[in-house]
């Protein structure tokens, strides 16, 4: 299953949360504003980073308008980093099941690198394309395949990579908060929100 957020190619639109508050069956501009009001105040809960830190990891990224980001609207979400998630014990525990000539030592640098690089292979990516790196919350180590700013993979490819990690780890690759300049994404102008085609 890929979601829709996560096709190859980002495209950035904001026609889906547009169209929903423009069709909310507005009779007149104080009904129309009132609920578009409602509207900002309920997606401005979703946009704090404590509530995503809560919320995650996410199977699919929810919000794909609030957690993409939108030029058009000066509106840079945190970066959300898509790939499986694993503990060091889990890593450590696969290096040993598999046979590979790894360190699982922890502390050590190379141990990200090097399974990373293993991950690569084992997706059929160009090398270089997975990076496991330590979100900016607390979490697994995520060994990212694409964020909500950048993909170069297709549809396919992302669903190949999707059935491995179900075959080899057991579980899908997930969406987690990965690094966050700020900690309130809200949106403050429903009226220029609302303006972007």
């Amino acid at each position: 299953m890929v979601c829709p957020v996560q096709t190859a190619t980002y495209t950035m639109s904001t026609t889906p949360l547009s169209s929903h508050m423009e069709n909310l069956g507005l009779d007149d501009d104080e009904e129309r504003s009132n609920k578009i009001r409602a509207e900002l105040e309920r997606i401005n809960k979703t946009l704090t980073l404590s509530a995503m830190v809560t919320n995650q990891p996410y199977k699919c990224l929810p919000y794909q308008v609030q957690y993409t980001p939108n030029w058009d609207i000066d509106h840079r979400p945190p970066v959300f980093l898509y790939g499986p998630g694993l503990t060091f014990a889990e890593i450590r525990e696969h290096i040993i099941r598999v046979g590979l000539p790894f360190s699982t030592d922890e502390r050590s640098n190379t141990l990200l690198y090097e399974f990373s690089g293993y991950l690569d292979e084992l997706f059929g990516v160009e090398k270089g394309t997975v990076h496991g790196i330590f979100p900016s919350c607390r979490g697994p180590v995520v060994f990212r395949v694409k964020t909500n700013y950048y993909c170069d993979l297709s549809d396919e490819k992302m669903g190949e990579i999707e059935v491995t990690c179900e075959r080899v780890f057991q579980r899908r690759p997930m969406w987690y908060v990965g690094s966050a300049r700020k900690r309130d994404y809200r949106i403050s102008e429903p009226e220029f929100f609302l303006s972007v085609e």
